[in-house]
């Protein structure tokens, strides 16, 4: 992922028939797919907690109304972390 010289590599993955070997090709390696797969994100709409108790919540509405995520949501995970 990201900018490598091993970029280019291919990957063989041997396993046997007890693994389910279709999710991990299935998976999308998004930005979106990982917010979507780590955060708890409702009808997209993700709720930040400050870093102190007390602190006001925040709401952030990931849809097309926000500039940043309209940019990164489909990068690569590595393109979007830098």
């Amino acid at each position: 992922m990201g900018q490598s010289p091993e970029q280019a590599r291919s990957q063989l993955i041997i396993l046997d028939r007890s693994f389910d070997c279709v999710s991990p090709l299935l998976h999308e390696l998004t930005f979106q797919a990982m917010a979507y797969d780590l955060v708890d994100i409702q009808n997209d709409l993700y709720k930040i907690k400050g870093p102190n108790q007390g602190d006001p919540e925040r709401e952030v509405t990931l849809d097309e109304s926000n500039d940043l995520w309209r940019e990164l949501r489909h990068k690569n995970i590595g393109v979007a972390t830098q």
